[in-house]
């Protein structure tokens, strides 16, 4: 999990996204934009959707990590009182492993 503010700098990560995810077991990811965390173009259109939107939005992405993952991402918005965008929630879920079951199945059943 990620929180961010109106700008997409990062105010808040959780230990797991920073070891697991990102590989910053020993840095501070206080300040940082999101999309430099995730420097991939599908994330960073469904990011800037999100902040012009103001809708929930999922993408799934590929990250190099200490190994190759790949990531559910939903981005969510925190509005205040009036509506306006006040910050972002980033959950990061890994489905390597449902994505590497599903190309078996699919090689299995192919003749």
């Amino acid at each position: 999990m990620v929180a961010a503010d109106e700008n997409g700098r990062v105010t808040l990560m959780n230990r797991a996204a920073q070891i697991i995810s990102f590989g910053l077991s020993h840095q501070d990811p206080q300040g940082r934009l999101l999309g430099d965390l995730i420097p991939k173009a599908e994330f960073k259109d469904k990011l800037a959707e999100v902040r012009l939107s103001g809708q929930n939005t999922v993408v799934e992405v590929d990250l190099e990590t200490p190994e190759s993952r790949t990531f559910a991402v939903v981005i969510t918005p925190i509005k205040d009182l009036e509506g306006y965008l006040t910050g972002l929630v980033v959950v990061l879920r890994d489905v390597t492993r449902f994505k590497e079951l599903e190309r078996m199945k699919i090689a299995s059943s192919t003749p």
